[in-house]
């Protein structure tokens, strides 16, 4: 009896006036859709409206230039990217530099890195990036320094120098980025809005890629191989630099190594070929600095780019007396279990198949016996772990074949 009452009085405090001056929500509710029924039903003017006609679509003759670049405004505001060095003009002449942090935006210890870019006259356009992995210093320490050195009056076209372009790893001792661990070198051509990783790539291919004929990707083994000096290169049809002008330019650096092999689309060089510019990729060193490599690599370069016509010559020409060769998965030895290496042959030394390259002890057990490793193929050592110790499977060395 209780709870019919109170159901009661509640639905006398719903009808009740002092909720309303005209009776419930509910009933003003359907007294309006009534005359709306009404109205709909009749044919008088003031209840029928006209179908509205679709919105005219523009006229593309009429987007003026003015237009696009308000709309390009809107896009990269929307996106972020056009706050990513927005007076970045790779065209400017003389030399300026430019921070790359606002590229990825603020880093929890980092401070970013320059961009150097230096313009005079007609001559080949290059760019030097370095530091993809950001444990090749090897690679940083020289791009800055010619950074550094070089002025308008060396330069007799264009040079595009990033000494670091993976810094948010180099400033913290990594090789991949702490702020989302991505290899960069397989993250080409990168996300506009994406990781620090894929911005820093997006930046690459969308700005400076289409500012050069020619991209030099300068790499090291990083703490975990050394590498002897070698280049290789890539082009395309449509590449500015054909492939006969990419070979003579690589035996211009005056290494002994110049390797063939197949790109990764996900790399640096894979990127540029795809968008049909001609690539070289350096390798050297590795493992503890040495100053002889800092020096190969640094004379290479300024080789290179004289022969390019990108800077005047200041060392004299060296004429080619290395070999050309190619690496693949065959001329890997790897570990068949945990042990500790031994190298057997230094560096860049010419093998023949089934010579002996490596030993490998035991870390335990009462032998003392060593696995012996032999070359899988004849050839040159390219590279050889720097590590004592190595795991089940972890590469011990690669042998490349000459072609």
């Amino acid at each position: 009896m209780a709870m019919a009452g109170r159901a009661t009085a509640s639905r006398s405090r719903l009808a009740s006036p002092s909720c309303s001056r005209t009776g419930s929500r509910a009933a003003r509710s359907r007294r309006r859709w009534s005359r709306s029924r009404r109205c709909a039903s009749t044919s008088r003017p003031r209840c029928s409206r006209p179908p509205r006609s679709p919105a005219p679509r523009p006229d593309p003759s009429h987007v003026t230039d003015a237009n696009r670049r308000m709309r390009d405004d809107r896009i990269r505001r929307r996106t972020g990217f056009g706050f990513m060095l927005t007076d970045f003009d790779p065209t400017r002449p003389g030399k300026t530099i430019q921070d790359l942090g606002p590229i990825t935006g603020p880093l929890d210890g980092v401070a970013g890195d320059v961009i150097c870019c230096i313009n005079n006259g007609e001559g080949g356009s290059v760019l030097l990036l370095g530091g993809i992995h950001g444990d090749e210093y090897e690679a940083q320490i020289v791009l800055r320094q010619l950074a550094e050195r070089l002025t308008p009056a060396d330069v007799t076209g264009r040079l595009i120098i990033v000494p670091s372009l993976n810094f948010p790893a180099a400033q913290k001792g990594k090789r991949l980025s702490p702020f989302d661990g991505q290899n960069m070198n397989r993250c080409f051509p990168g996300k506009e809005d994406g990781t620090p990783t894929e911005r820093l790539c997006a930046f690459v291919t969308k700005r400076l890629f289409p500012a050069v004929e020619i991209l030099i990707d300068v790499h090291a083994g990083g703490g975990d191989v050394s590498v002897v000096p070698m280049v290789f290169g890539f082009a395309t049809d449509k590449s500015v630099v054909d492939d006969a002008r990419l070979n003579r330019l690589m035996e211009a650096w005056g290494y002994r190594f110049v390797q063939h092999v197949d790109g990764i689309d996900e790399t640096a060089c894979g990127a540029a070929k795809l968008a049909d510019l001609a690539s070289i990729e350096v390798e050297g060193g590795g493992g503890r600095m040495k100053p002889a490599e800092l020096t190969i690599m640094e004379e290479g370069l300024l080789r290179a780019l004289a022969d390019f016509g990108a800077i005047k010559p200041k060392l004299a020409p060296v004429p080619f007396s290395g070999v050309h060769f190619t690496a693949g998965p065959e001329g890997h030895y790897l570990a068949r279990e945990p042990a500790l290496v031994e190298h057997c042959i230094a560096l860049g030394d010419q093998v023949e198949s089934g010579q002996l390259v490596a030993r490998l002890y035991p870390t335990g057990g009462e032998s003392a016996a060593a696995l012996e490793i032999r070359a899988p193929v004849s050839g040159y050592v390219l590279r050889q772990t720097e590590h004592t110790f190595v795991a089940k499977g972890q590469l011990v060395g690669n042998i490349g074949s000459l072609i």
